[in-house]
């Protein structure tokens, strides 16, 4: 149990203190192309609105929301659902790191219909299909720009920014 724990601190640390590099053409072609899909899925399904900026009246409240997303969801579950438990420097078979890959995006989608989600939006089917193809994007960002904390996070908090406050999010959080 300590060996591990001491495992998950050192990919956390290694992560957050990892410099970003030039993210691979592969994972640039998976975070588009889980837009191409998200997009029209979630628009064509009801659960995404037409793009609009927000109102005068709550551009002070969405210039405050870029930093909170940035933080939760985004470096918040970022470290534990990409850095603590994907490896990227140890050197493992292809098998073994889609099998760690599947974990962490199943955790991912667990985490979101369970933990502490009282609003009926995170039960919803729309946004489970959202957010596994969220997850799938930033696990492509996180490999692909080196094992980094820091691509996946700013992906992740401008995602779920958009959606709060550009796509109808809020309306679904509150409602």
């Amino acid at each position: 149990p300590i060996t591990m724990l001491w495992l998950v601190l050192q990919r956390m640390w290694f992560a957050a203190t990892c410099t970003p590099t030039l993210p691979d053409a592969w994972a640039l072609l998976v975070i588009v192309g889980c837009a191409v899909v998200a997009l029209p899925l979630g628009m064509s399904s009801g659960f995404l609105r037409q793009p609009t900026w927000p109102p005068p009246e709550s551009r002070g409240e969405a210039i405050k929301g870029l930093f909170v997303t940035f933080l939760a969801p985004g470096v918040l579950e970022e470290i534990w659902f990409r850095a603590a438990l994907l490896p990227v420097r140890e050197g493992r078979e292809a098998l073994e790191v889609f099998v760690d890959i599947s974990v962490g995006l199943a955790a991912f989608i667990i985490y979101h219909v369970n933990v502490g989600h009282m609003k009926a939006v995170f039960r919803d089917g729309r946004f489970l299909m959202l957010a596994a193809l969220l997850g799938f994007a930033c696990t492509a960002a996180f490999v692909g720009c080196g094992g980094s904390l820091w691509p996946p996070a700013v992906l992740h908090g401008l995602v779920v920014w958009v959606w709060l406050f550009c796509m109808g999010g809020l309306q679904q959080f509150k409602g």
